[in-house]
C-alpha cells in the first residue's frame, strides 16, 4: 500500500511542484527585460500567476505521457537510481516541451524565428522537466522498495 500511495503522491505533487518552479523561473526571467516604468513585483506576479496553471497542466500531461511509462520501464528493468530518473525523465520532458514549442509557436517557414520562439519556452521547460523528474523520484523512491519475499513451495 505504501508503494501505491507514494506513486499517487508523486503523480499529484510533482506536476504542482513543476508548476510552481516553472512559474518562478518565468517570473524571474520577466524581471530581466522589465521596462523601467513597470513595478517589478507586479510584473513578476502577473507572469507567475499567468504561467502557474499552464505549466502545471503541461507537467501533468507529460507525466502521464512520458513519466509513468518510463517509471514502469525502469521498474521492470530494475533500474531505479535517481540519476536515471533525473537524466532520462528530465531530458525526455525537456525535449518534448521544446519540440511542442517549435511546432506550435514558430513559423516553420522561418526556422530561425521558430527556434528563437522555442528558446523562450525551453529556458523554462528544460529546468522544469529536470526538477519534476527529481521531485517525482524523491517522492516515489523506487530504490527503497522492499524486494518480493520468497514464496514457499507447496
Amino acid at each position: 500500500m505504501a508503494v501505491k500511495l507514494r506513486l499517487l503522491l508523486a503523480g499529484l505533487l510533482s506536476p504542482l511542484a513543476a508548476g510552481l518552479f516553472g512559474a518562478l523561473i518565468s517570473g524571474l526571467l520577466s524581471l530581466l527585460d522589465a521596462p523601467a516604468t513597470v513595478v517589478p513585483t507586479i510584473l513578476f506576479a502577473n507572469r507567475f500567476i499567468h504561467w502557474l496553471p499552464w505549466i502545471t497542466i503541461a507537467a501533468f500531461v507529460i507525466l502521464v505521457l512520458i513519466g509513468i511509462p518510463l517509471h514502469l520501464l525502469a521498474k521492470r528493468m530494475k533500474v531505479t537510481s535517481g540519476v536515471m530518473y533525473f537524466t532520462l525523465g528530465g531530458t525526455a520532458a525537456a525535449a518534448l516541451i521544446t519540440l511542442l514549442a517549435i511546432l506550435t509557436l514558430g513559423d516553420l517557414t522561418d526556422i530561425e524565428e521558430a527556434f528563437l520562439d522555442a528558446l523562450q519556452f525551453a529556458m523554462v521547460g528544460v529546468p522544469t522537466g529536470y526538477f519534476t523528474a527529481w521531485i517525482a523520484w524523491l517522492i516515489r523512491r523506487p530504490d527503497c522498495d522492499a524486494p518480493n519475499p520468497a514464496r514457499a513451495t507447496p
